[in-house]
Order: structure tokens, then C-alpha cells, then sequence
């Protein structure tokens, strides 16, 4: 079974460190993939989203963005299959908004948990990555 240090929204371990599993755990792997900038991580220079480079684009290909976020959704551990699956471009706060479902592999329930997610990149020099996930099966992830 994999275990991992429960982190919070800022990223920071949890003092007393905690130990998550299941799908609290394959909730952070999603939420940290999709948080991680492309080179950000020392070890695999090629790990992580192109950030920089869809901020610059004017204007963005909402089509592919959307393509490598649901690679990258797909490819988690312990992700079954993302649903619902749109990307679209705000014209009116200049940022691309990214939502869906996800079914995580849930040894409790045989279809898995679901969860709706939201991801915004915005313009400028704010975080360009907002990860929110929502329960939509009535299990609580720890976020």
C-alpha cells in the first residue's frame, strides 16, 4: 500500500506530520501534478505543466493546454478515468478555466470516488495554477 506525507494547500508539511493513503492520497498526487511548474523539480527537469509558456500565449490554445492537463490528470496514480472533461477560455478575466470529474480507485467503492475539480491559469504574475477538488460521492478527501 502507498503512504505519503499529508501536505496543505500552500504546499508545507503538516506539523505533526501526518501519513495519507488511498484516496486522500492519489487526491494530492493529482493536486500536486497539476501545481508543479514545468523544470520546477530538481531531480527530472521535464516533470511538470508549461506555465510560463501558456501565459504568453495570446491567444492561448485552450485545445492543447487542455490536452497535456488531462495527460496529466489520466497518468496519476490511482486515477481511473477523468469525465466531463471542458476547457474554456474567459475573455472577460483573460484566464483559461479547466473542469471535470475524476474517479479514483476506492477500495471501499467498487466504481471508485469522484471528484469534480476546477483549475484557472491566469494572466499576469499571480499563481498561475488554482486546484480546487470537490467530493462529489460524499467521501471527504483531507484538503
Amino acid at each position: 500500500m502507498a503512504y505519503d506525507a499529508q501536505i496543505d494547500n500552500d504546499g508545507n508539511m503538516r506539523i505533526p506530520t501526518r501519513l495519507i493513503t488511498g484516496v486522500d492520497l492519489t487526491v494530492q498526487r493529482a493536486r500536486v501534478r497539476l501545481a508543479t511548474f514545468l523544470g520546477e523539480y530538481v531531480l527530472n527537469q521535464f516533470v511538470g505543466l508549461p506555465f510560463l509558456e501558456w501565459q504568453q500565449q495570446k491567444p492561448p490554445d485552450t485545445d492543447a493546454i487542455g490536452a497535456v492537463v488531462f495527460a496529466e490528470l489520466n497518468t496519476t496514480p490511482g486515477v481511473l478515468r477523468v469525465t466531463d472533461f471542458d476547457t474554456i477560455f474567459d475573455y472577460s478575466s483573460r484566464a483559461i478555466v479547466i473542469a471535470g470529474s475524476v474517479v479514483i480507485e476506492d477500495l471501499d467503492e467498487a466504481d471508485g470516488a469522484t471528484f469534480a475539480f476546477a483549475s484557472t491559469i491566469a494572466p499576469g504574475n499571480s499563481t498561475p495554477a488554482v486546484i480546487s477538488f470537490h467530493p462529489t460521492s460524499g467521501r471527504i478527501a483531507g484538503i
